[in-house]
């Protein structure tokens, strides 16, 4: 039985965070099925950039700002508001949620054999 958006959002792993204006935001780890869903309202030349793609997964993995829920983006455009609103004081918030609290979803191989070790 599939899930309905609202039962996938909570069933995923989150995290809440404020940030410097004092904003409630909450993050979800994404899936590889979010990564493939962001590489196609990103497309071509700007997801080869990490710079674009890196703000790109963090504005994604938002699920909502101050207890407001953030749609599933679809758009590029959807995606470049959600960042405008973010700025600096949100990305940075985000960037240390997901930091803390989920594991990389893709690693070098120089990190995996170090994470193996360590596991």
């Amino acid at each position: 039985m599939e899930q309905t958006p609202s039962q996938a959002i909570v069933a995923s792993k989150t995290a809440t965070i404020k940030d410097g204006r004092g904003r409630k935001i909450v993050v979800r780890k994404l899936k590889p099925i979010d990564e493939l869903q962001l590489l196609e309202i990103v497309g071509g030349a700007n997801a080869a950039n990490e710079r674009y793609l890196g703000l790109a997964s963090l504005a994604y993995s938002v699920s909502s700002i101050d207890d407001v829920a953030v749609g599933r983006l679809g758009t590029k455009l959807q995606l470049e508001t959600l960042v405008k609103e973010l700025d600096d004081d949100g990305f940075e918030a985000i960037a240390e949620a997901v930091s803390k609290n989920f594991k990389p979803v893709h690693k070098t191989d120089a990190e995996a054999k170090e994470a193996a070790k360590n596991e």
